[in-house]
């Protein structure tokens, strides 16, 4: 046995280029010398500044620029404060200080593998509490290659098989040293993802885990440990916004309703009036009417000074020639970034740079009952409230307000059938028994005469529709897997279960007359506003505790994004060079 793994080693040495010690010692077992991360991070150049985070960041924009070739630096916030991220940021704090939100970034990492064995790895949530972090993590990699999560990816055959499970283990003994052997309080695990833990253990070993004042060398080295374990080529440079510690807030326009936050176990100390505090709380809080602004504070809220956006991103920000930001959680994940003080200054002032903004194609809780237009409203009053007023004088100095086109030369909207479908809605007074969100009920549509498989779907508002007006469904067209499509876009929360993409959604988005009309008063020019009409399937590697699992979603397909990145980057800067030779005119 062991003169077979002295061969498999060998073997993997020479196919990667490294010596039989590295294969067997593996990445992660020492800081690296900052010569070589200033060669491998530093001195690269992105052509494009992608900010988000969560699943439909990672799983659309990350994965089309990564389909197209492109290098890119990745935005990520620093205000995940919920599920197993919060509670390891709350355990470490009496350690190492504030630990920013480790989960998005992790999660842009496990992404950017192509080998779903390793994927299921990362995504696996530990389902009790280890006496040894590095055999429990072990154990997982031996039951992965005994029953696969992915039928058609084997971890055992991965190129960079044994050196990946040799970082692995590296990363789960400096958790072990550092935070639970021999320890007073030793850090609890259960639950908490081995990807994020892998973060974790990157930055101690690079001494940067929690020092807000740690220098950027110690934080990209822990970025090229990360790489080196993974086997990661060419991901994205992928930046918190801040390393300060920061909470993110949501207010909406009338005060948080009392019954609502209680239903979803809100504390009280985390409203003040309108205001909602914590990432956690703004993803379940289902309040409707429209949101006024958001914005992100030191913890204390009253006290401490605004949180400093962490100078790297805003370097690579400026110097990027593509801005994108989205597909994903507009509050928590995207705005979570532009409401940092710095971030509007630093995008408005790299005015060479051609912009792109990625609608969801559905509301969740955070923005229920939220149009189009809405979303375009609130994201100009976080970029009015965060800009520097030298800014705004600036660029709007008769009209004193930023809009929309001076943030985003290009809005991509996706749309599915629900627009018709809610039209015919409207005009046939339909009305949905809510009541019925209590007890789901499914069926299978039975396959086409061509063959095929039968399609699962949920019985909502858009399905029941249709099958009270099977003429409507013929007159539009509509396929099975637009029906599975449309059984997805609203669905009760009582279908959400270990972080699953169902029971999440509340109705479709997309742009409506007075929408487009509001986007062209606000300057976006006509050909730059592209409805994409590509809902397609995706698939999501569930991180529930044990065996994590793949699940279908319905959701903007990268293909349709790249070729609006293509002619957005072949066009540069033609739009805003008009723009920016008027910036004393307000149209």
């Amino acid at each position: 046995m062991w003169i077979l793994a002295c061969r498999a080693a060998q073997t993997e040495a020479s196919r990667l280029g490294r010596t039989f010690a590295e294969v067997f010692t593996g990445a992660a077992l020492k800081a690296p010398a900052p010569s070589i991360v200033q060669e491998y991070f530093l001195d690269r150049d992105c052509e494009v500044f992608a900010c988000g985070g969560g699943g439909g960041f990672n799983g659309v924009t990350l994965k089309a620029l990564k389909m197209m070739g492109i290098t890119i630096a990745a935005g990520v916030p620093s205000t995940d404060d919920g599920g197993s991220t919060g509670e390891l940021q709350v355990q470490l704090r009496s350690k190492r200080g504030f630990v920013f939100g480790v989960g998005d970034m992790a999660g842009i990492l496990q992404e950017c593998l192509d080998d779903k064995g390793k994927q299921a790895i990362l995504a696996y949530r530990l389902d009790q509490e280890p006496s040894d972090l590095a055999a429990s993590v072990l154990d997982r990699i031996s039951l992965e290659l005994r029953r696969p999560t992915h039928s058609e990816s084997f971890l055992g055959a991965a190129s960079d098989f044994l050196s990946f499970v040799s970082a692995q283990l590296n990363l789960a003994r400096i958790i072990d040293r550092s935070f639970r052997n021999g320890q007073t309080e030793p850090l609890c695990v259960k639950g908490a993802s081995v990807r994020n833990l892998n973060l974790i253990a990157a930055y101690e070993l690079c001494g940067s885990l929690g020092e807000a004042h740690s220098p950027d060398a110690g934080r990209m080295a822990a970025l090229y440990v990360l790489f080196q374990a993974l086997g990661l080529d060419s991901a994205p440079i992928v930046l918190p916004v801040s390393y300060d510690d920061c909470v993110l807030f949501l207010e909406y326009a009338e005060p948080v309703r009392e019954e609502w936050a209680q239903q979803v176990q809100i504390p009280p100390d985390a409203i003040e009036g309108r205001r909602l505090f914590g990432q956690q709380y703004i993803d379940k809080l289902p309040q409707p009417g429209s949101r006024r602004t958001c914005g992100v504070v030191a913890s204390g809220r009253q006290t401490g000074s605004p949180p400093k956006a962490n100078p790297a991103y805003l370097e690579r920000l400026k110097a990027a020639k593509l801005f994108i930001m989205g597909a994903g959680s507009l509050f928590g994940s995207q705005l979570a970034q532009l409401a940092v003080p710095g971030v509007i200054d630093a995008l408005l002032e790299a005015r060479s740079m051609r912009r792109l903004l990625v609608i969801n194609h559905v509301r969740m809780d955070e923005t229920l009952g939220m149009s189009l237009g809405d979303h375009i409203r609130v994201i100009e009053a976080v970029a009015n409230d965060s800009a520097s007023p030298n800014i705004v004088k600036q660029i709007a100095p008769v009209r004193g307000q930023l809009r929309i086109s001076d943030l985003f030369t290009d809005i991509i909207v996706p749309r599915t059938v629900a627009k018709e479908v809610e039209a015919e809605m409207v005009r046939r007074e339909y009305r949905w028994d809510s009541s019925r969100d209590h007890k789901p009920e499914f069926f299978e549509i039975p396959p086409n005469e061509g063959g095929g498989t039968p399609v699962r779907v949920l019985r909502n508002r858009y399905v029941d529709f249709l099958l009270q007006h099977p003429e409507v469904q013929m007159r539009l067209q509509i396929t099975h897997r637009e029906l599975e499509v449309l059984s997805y876009l609203d669905q009760p929360s009582g279908l959400y279960s270990h972080r699953s993409e169902a029971g999440r959604y509340r109705g479709a988005l997309y742009a409506s007359d007075q929408d487009l009309q509001y986007l062209l008063d606000q300057g976006i020019q006509p050909r730059n506003i592209h409805q994409v009409d590509s809902i397609g399937q995706n698939w999501k590697l569930i991180k529930s505790e044990g065996s994590p699992r793949f699940e279908f979603f319905p959701g903007l397909v990268p293909e349709a994004l790249m070729g609006i990145i293509r002619i957005a980057l072949e066009r540069g800067t033609e739009d805003t060079i008009v723009r920016d030779s008027k910036l004393g005119e307000d149209h």
